[in-house]
């Protein structure tokens, strides 16, 4: 299945509307990450998000937007971002955390628990901006969707899910619709109805995995025009010379001694689990003017 994002108006029912799909990037992430099913189902809710949010910023890498989740759960804390080239990446902090399903579903609520959801937007022009609301469900979608019109004033309705076999991702995805000025309440109440209407998302997904079928299910009887197709594909941004940084911001000292005791020092990213290792040899420059490793 091919992963993209649609960005879409309707002139007639004056909504715009975002759709992604990202299962197959969802399963890379899955296994770099040895996620647990649950663990799963919320890093790919707000990886997903995160590619929602990402619809409108310039077509560059040096713009992104962040989703950071903090809570009491036992995920802790779940954070996905997304660049304006549709590269995605995410992690959460336990990633083995295992709950049985609720009702049918992983419970996602439970895993993330009572806490914040935050929204970072860089947009290349200096400091990023950071907004952050309560938690008001632990789902993700609501949250994006209270996030969103607190900080944001926007009304839009949120749709996020992600579909889970035998541990394997087989379906995930989501929408935004926003209401636009001129948008008539008749007109709402069917968009309403429509989106109830799809069963859950994930697996409507499942059964349609061709974004613009959603769009036409949707805004059947108004005047889709797509915008916008962009490509999503997990992508990390990490590389040595950032885990470089990540030991010479460490207690030097801390370093030196344990320099002493193993032969290397490893840095692994959160979002890939790629390993960075140092050689002693290969610190010693840096670690000079605290005295030498050996």
């Amino acid at each position: 299945m091919r992963q993209r994002l649609l960005r879409v108006v309707d002139d007639r029912w004056h909504v715009r509307l975002v759709v992604a799909t990202a299962t197959s990037l969802l399963n890379t992430v899955r296994r770099r990450l040895a996620t647990s099913p649950v663990a799963t189902a919320s890093l790919g809710r707000a990886m997903v998000g995160s590619a929602l949010l990402s619809a409108y910023l310039k077509p560059t890498a040096q713009q992104r937007v962040q989703i950071h989740i903090t809570g009491d759960g036992p995920l802790r804390e779940v954070v996905a971002e997304c660049n304006g080239i549709g590269h995605v990446r995410g992690y959460v902090r336990n990633p083995q955390v295992d709950l049985p399903p609720r009702d049918g579903k992983w419970d996602v609520a439970r895993a993330v628990g009572r806490g914040y959801f935050t929204v970072l937007r860089d947009l290349g022009l200096g400091e990023p901006y950071a907004s952050t609301v309560p938690l008001v469900s632990g789902e993700i979608a609501q949250d994006l969707a209270y996030y969103l019109l607190q900080s944001e004033q926007v009304h839009s309705a949120v749709l996020l899910g992600v579909l889970i076999r035998r541990d394997r991702v087989i379906a995930a995805g989501g929408c935004l619709v926003e209401r636009l000025p001129g948008a008539d309440e008749p007109a709402m109440d069917r968009l309403s109805e429509r989106i109830r209407a799809l069963g859950g998302i994930s697996h409507w997904l499942w059964r349609h995995p061709d974004p613009i079928e959603l769009v036409h299910q949707l805004l059947e009887g108004g005047q889709p025009r797509v915008l916008e197709v962009r490509p999503l594909r997990f992508r990390c941004r990490c590389r040595r010379s950032r885990a470089l940084e990540v030991l010479m911001a460490m207690d030097r000292q801390a370093l030196i001694d344990d320099l002493r005791q193993e032969a290397t020092v490893e840095v692994r990213c959160g979002f890939c689990n790629v390993a960075y290792r140092f050689s002693r040899e290969e610190l010693d420059f840096y670690l000079r003017p605290l005295g030498r490793v050996h």
